[in-house]
């Protein structure tokens, strides 16, 4: 009673929490419908119990397109190290694991795609001549190919980063992906104003985002690449 009466005498010392602050909101300003991110419809399907008791009624939830856009450099360097957006989002670890990976010059790159081709086959065969002599092997050899291939795959990874510390191209792209598509480890959507890729896009741009948001799934993540 005593909160309620000082809600009375001194509103300005009060202000609605994360849950009630959607409700006053559509009190003061009625709202029909509501364009939310999944954050926000978390929030308010939390709140609809109150919007239920103070209003009776609460807005249609519509759930709000996002989207990450690409510029012509962001576009070209994924498919160089053969990313995708999905890629950045683990973070600079797993990021620059890949980027290394892919970045060996062809021949060598190739010369490990077939030793490990060769380690495989090789492991199949003998593999299949060791359980006939005794079943029971049959899960040492599996062993014994994982790790092999996995230890090749780890050379890889030191020759890329190898090549990398004489060029140092790879920190440098990184950080671009990085800052361009997941700034602060949030989406771009979250961080970054459109206006800047506006200008890139030209008038144009809001007209394909405008197609690109009736063409799906409003839940689905969409990437837009700007020409």
């Amino acid at each position: 009673m005593d909160a309620l009466r000082l809600v009375d005498s001194e509103p300005q010392s009060f202000s609605p929490n994360a849950l009630l602050r959607p409700v006053v909101q559509d009190y003061l300003l009625p709202t029909a419908a509501f364009s939310a991110g999944s954050s926000e419809i978390s929030y308010l399907a939390q709140s609809e119990v109150i919007y239920r008791h103070i209003l009776g009624r609460a807005p249609v939830i519509l759930p709000r397109a996002d989207f990450t856009v690409l510029d012509a450099k962001a576009d070209k360097l994924l498919q160089k190290y053969r990313l995708c957006i999905e890629n950045i989002w683990p973070g600079p670890q797993e990021l620059r694991r890949q980027m290394e990976a892919v970045s060996l010059p062809r021949q060598l790159a190739e010369g490990f795609d077939q030793k490990k081709a060769l380690i495989e086959s090789t492991l199949t065969e003998l593999g299949e001549d060791v359980q006939k002599l005794d079943a029971t092997l049959a899960g040492a050899v599996t062993t014994a190919r994982e790790k092999m291939t996995f230890q090749l795959e780890k050379l890889r990874e030191k020759t890329g980063r190898a090549l990398d510390e004489r060029a140092g191209i790879i920190g440098e792209h990184m950080e671009f992906l990085e800052n361009l598509l997941y700034p602060n480890k949030t989406l771009q959507s979250r961080t970054l104003c459109f206006l800047p890729f506006l200008v890139q896009w030209g008038p144009d741009g809001l007209k394909e985002l405008k197609e690109l948001a009736g063409s799906a799934n409003l839940k689905e993540h969409r990437i837009a690449r700007i020409p």
